[in-house]
């Protein structure tokens, strides 16, 4: 098999050396600040979305690629319309396209933690869903106090977790939500602070996410800009992925920290 003989090719060089010349002025290469907590163990970080890991170009997203642990595996292609990124936020809407996950996500046992608007929330409004399953709000009021749920239709009758007291919304902007879920208590986080609890026990043991924007079906989907979507799974460790996790999301869209 032929060999390519690199010994009397030309050295790229450059006034601050051979590293510098393949950079170019004005770039520097960095590893991503979660990388140490990628993985698919406790305290890791399976799925990671965000408008840098695509397919397309930022004008017409085709896939978001997961750029976690889990790789392709939680891949997310648009269904529809191509997406258009702005300012690492992409809008979503009933008129856009939808990144549907090639495998459904359990929530159980994770911290769900995303960026997004919610300047056009109404009752019922879906963040996240799958066949069966909505992460929603429900029975918004005009106060922008708001009740975060979980639904599921999978046991044969609509069942929800309803966390409270209701969680009160900024007007407008981008925020910072958590979502932590496990079998005995489901807590839900705005800008690093706790809002709404619900220790009554879930009713489902496992509740699963597939579409970002849409519900169990393309009624009452979100509206507005999401920016990145991640999950930490939680045990040991998960305090320190979540604490970088929100640190890296607080810096990157300009979010204030308690």
């Amino acid at each position: 098999m032929p060999k390519l003989d690199l010994t009397k090719a030309r050295r790229i060089k450059g006034g601050m050396g051979e590293l510098a010349a393949l950079k170019g002025a004005g770039f520097s290469w960095r590893r991503h600040p979660l990388t140490d907590f990628y993985g698919v163990g406790p305290g890791q970080i399976a799925v990671h979305f965000d408008t840098e890991h695509i397919e397309g170009t930022s004008s017409a997203i085709t896939k978001l690629i997961n750029r976690g642990g889990g790789g392709a595996f939680f891949d997310a292609p648009v269904t529809g319309a191509p997406l258009v990124a702005t300012n690492g936020t992409v809008a979503l809407s009933s008129s856009t396209g939808t990144p549907r996950i090639d495998n459904r996500a359990d929530i159980v046992g994770v911290r769900m933690m995303w960026v997004c608007t919610v300047d056009y929330l109404v009752s019922s409004t879906k963040f996240f869903g799958a066949t069966g399953y909505e992460v929603r709000v429900a029975a918004r009021q005009a106060d922008f106090a708001n009740f975060v749920q979980l639904w599921s239709n999978t046991t044969g009758a609509g069942l929800v977790s309803s966390l409270g007291p209701r969680a009160r919304f900024p007007a407008s902007g981008l925020m910072l939500m958590e979502l932590d879920t496990t079998v005995a208590e489901t807590r839900f986080f705005l800008n690093g602070v706790l809002q709404s609890t619900s220790t009554d026990p879930l009713p489902w043991s496992n509740f699963y996410v597939q579409l970002i924007g849409q519900g169990n079906a393309n009624t009452v989907p979100f509206n507005g800009q999401m920016g990145d979507v991640l999950g930490v799974t939680l045990g040991a460790g998960s305090p320190a992925a979540i604490s970088a996790a929100r640190t890296y999301l607080a810096d990157k869209y300009g979010i204030s920290l308690p």
